[in-house]
Parts: structure tokens; sequence; C-alpha cells
């Protein structure tokens, strides 16, 4: 299987895979697991159920009260995940703002997601909403950058995805980020939380062997903004 490799952009100079010092900066899977298991227990929905689950029978015969409603649960890990992306957006205008394409009208996004095929989660919809697609401190996130779908140039996620999926990307996926060893930061829409959020999954070069980096992109967006401005210079 042939590897893919995004187009440079002519926007950004250079390209995350390019930048120095990814390394060391944490973008690793081997550091990115480890911080994948110390998430919030509360946003992970499944966890939480079977822990309500559990905490409910033992209280059963004593008069406890009842767990709430998965519904709840749900809206509660959606608002941890956009918790998290007002943290990180809060962080990177304390830094300058960054490098972004700036804001998406919603006729735009709802253009990428028709033809994607896909619903964006809802942190990364409002990122491509509120800042369209760019970089902090090497940190580069691919997004919504015009209507030109058929330009597969970083940092255009809807393009890159397109042209990925001639490469073998399952359409399932949609490809937010490009590491120095090929690999690619992806969002797995094939396997949503009951609230819409999904999970980011780092892919090897051939869009193989997921690891899970987060739980959602409001989650992976602020542990990857505070990795990149704890390292820059």
């Amino acid at each position: 299987m042939a590897v893919f490799s995004p187009m440079p952009s002519e926007r950004v100079r250079t390209t995350t895979a390019e930048k120095p010092g990814r390394a060391s900066s944490g973008r690793t899977a081997e550091r990115r697991r480890e911080r994948s298991t110390q998430a919030d227990v509360s946003t992970d929905v499944p966890a939480a159920i079977g822990f309500w689950r559990a905490w409910e029978a033992t209280n059963a015969s004593r008069g406890g009260k009842k767990r709430p409603e998965s519904g709840q649960l749900a809206l509660g890990s959606m608002e941890m995940g956009m918790e998290k992306y007002r943290r990180a957006r809060e962080l990177i205008a304390k830094a300058g703002g960054g490098d972004f394409v700036g804001p998406k009208p919603e006729s735009l996004v709802a253009r990428a997601e028709a033809v994607l095929g896909l619903r964006f989660p809802p942190s990364y919809r409002q990122f491509v909403l509120d800042l369209g697609a760019g970089d902090i401190g090497g940190f580069e996130v691919y997004g919504l950058v015009d209507d030109d779908f058929e330009d597969a140039r970083v940092p255009d996620a809807i393009a890159l995805t397109l042209d990925a999926r001639r490469s073998g990307l399952d359409p399932r996926y949609i490809l937010i980020g490009t590491l120095g060893d090929g690999s690619h930061d992806c969002l797995d829409t094939g396997h949503p939380h009951p609230n819409g959020e999904a999970p980011v999954v780092q892919l090897s070069s051939e869009f193989e062997d997921p690891v899970t980096l987060a739980d959602s992109f409001g989650e992976y967006f602020l542990t990857e903004v505070q990795d990149a401005l704890s390292t820059d210079d």
C-alpha cells in the first residue's frame, strides 16, 4: 500500500511534520497513550454508565438515589469535551492567538460535512466554526480552509481526507493532522459516544494500527495545545 503524504501548504510555510522538537514535545504514541489513561472518568460515557449500574445495584436495597439517566451522562460528557475545547481557546488567546485561518460560516461547515458524508463531532465542529484550521506553537490541526475541496494541501482536512481515502483511508476517519514519522491523527466517527463526540486516534502512515489518543477532539486539542505551549520558545 502506498504511503500517503499530504502536500505542503502555501499559507503555512512549515508543516507539522517539518517542525523541530515534535518528539520532545510529547507527540509520540507512547506518551499520548499514557495521557489517555489519565483522562477524567467523566469523559468516558461507557465507563460512567458501568459505574452507576454497579452503584445502583449496591444501593438498591438501602433506598439509595437512582443513577442519572444515560442522556444526562451523555450531556455531561459533551460538556466536558466542549469545556476542554474552550480552555484550549483561552490558552491560545493568552499566547497571542496562534496562526489560524479564521472563522467559517455554518453553511460552509454543513457543505464540508455533506462532501465527506459525515457529521463533525461537536467540539471539532466548534473548532472549524471558530478557527477554521491552523497551528499554535508547532501543533497544527487540519480543518476547514475554503470551499475548494479538491486542493489537497495542509491544513485542509476535507480535501486531505478525500485524497487519503483514495489511498486507503477508511471513510469513517477524518484526517486532522500528520506527524513527522508519517503517522496520522484522525477523528474516528465510526465509534461515536452517545453525545456525538468521537475519539481521536493515531494511525500508521498506511492508515492502520489505530491507537486511541483522546475521547474527544476537545480533550485532544487541550492536551496538545498545553504541550505545544509548554515547549514553545
